[in-house]
């Protein structure tokens, strides 16, 4: 679990080099990759259910990004981006395109709805990070209400 926890911070650093990423926030935002990799890879382990892993590390993710951004006073897609680049279901996607070419549409439907399922389960963890996030401060009267 130490390799791919390795494995998942060089990708991400190497992808906020891509999205030029701050040099001095660079090894953080990887470590959000690689700590959300952690946490998928630790819930599939106790769960054995995709859907939500992607959830709980998405989450986690979020949380990293959202308290990294205040705290180094930088936009949170900095950290949140680069951060999701690990769990990104690109395989799932490679397998449903190549199960398309060999004609097993049956196979490919499963990755497609699966690669669905990751992505969707990814974007609900990060919207619940966010409004949870916003609503914080909208109490707290730092955030305007939109009208």
């Amino acid at each position: 679990m130490f390799k791919t926890f390795i494995y998942a911070y060089i990708a991400s650093f190497s992808f906020s080099i891509i999205f030029n990423v701050d040099k001095k926030t660079s090894y953080l935002a990887a470590f959000g990759g690689a700590l959300g990799w952690l946490c998928f890879s630790a819930s599939l382990n106790t769960f054995n259910l995709y859907g939500l892993s992607y959830f709980l590390a998405a989450v986690v993710i979020s949380f990293y990004a959202e308290i990294m951004a205040r705290i180094k006073k930088m936009p949170v897609t900095a950290f949140l981006t680069t951060a999701l680049i690990p769990l990104v279901p690109g395989g799932e996607l490679y397998e449903t395109m190549l199960s398309f070419i060999k004609k097993d549409h049956l196979g490919a439907l499963d990755g497609f709805v699966s690669a669905i399922m990751a992505t969707g389960a990814l974007a609900l963890g990060i919207i619940v990070v966010s409004t949870i996030i916003k609503s914080y401060f909208l109490i707290q009267g730092r955030v305007k209400p939109i009208s």
